[in-house]
C-alpha cells in the first residue's frame, strides 16, 4: 500500500483520480496489479535517471572544487612570491 501511494504521489496522480483508477483500468482491460506493475518499472527508470543526474552533478561540482583548490593555492604561491621578491629589493 505504501508502494502505491508513493507510486500515484510520484506521477502526481490526484486522489480523486486515484481513487476512481480500480474502475478506469477494469474499463481499460487492465488490472490494477498489471498497472502497478507498469508503474514500478517506470518509477524506478525515473529514480534510477534522478540518481544518475545527481551523481553527474556531483562529480561536475567535485571537478569544480578541485579546480579552485588550485586556484587557491597558486594564487597562495603568487602571493608568497610578490611578498619574498619585495623583501628582496
Amino acid at each position: 500500500m505504501i508502494f502505491k501511494n508513493s507510486v500515484l504521489v510520484h506521477f502526481k496522480i490526484p486522489m480523486a483520480v486515484a481513487a476512481g483508477l480500480p474502475s478506469l483500468l477494469k474499463f481499460r482491460g487492465m488490472s490494477e496489479k498489471k498497472f502497478f506493475e507498469i508503474a514500478a518499472v517506470k518509477f524506478f527508470e525515473e529514480l534510477e535517471e534522478e540518481k544518475q543526474e545527481a551523481v553527474e552533478m556531483l562529480e561536475s561540482e567535485s571537478k569544480l572544487a578541485a579546480q579552485s583548490l588550485a586556484l587557491d593555492a597558486a594564487l597562495a604561491d603568487a602571493r608568497k612570491q610578490i611578498r619574498n621578491s619585495r623583501g628582496q629589493q
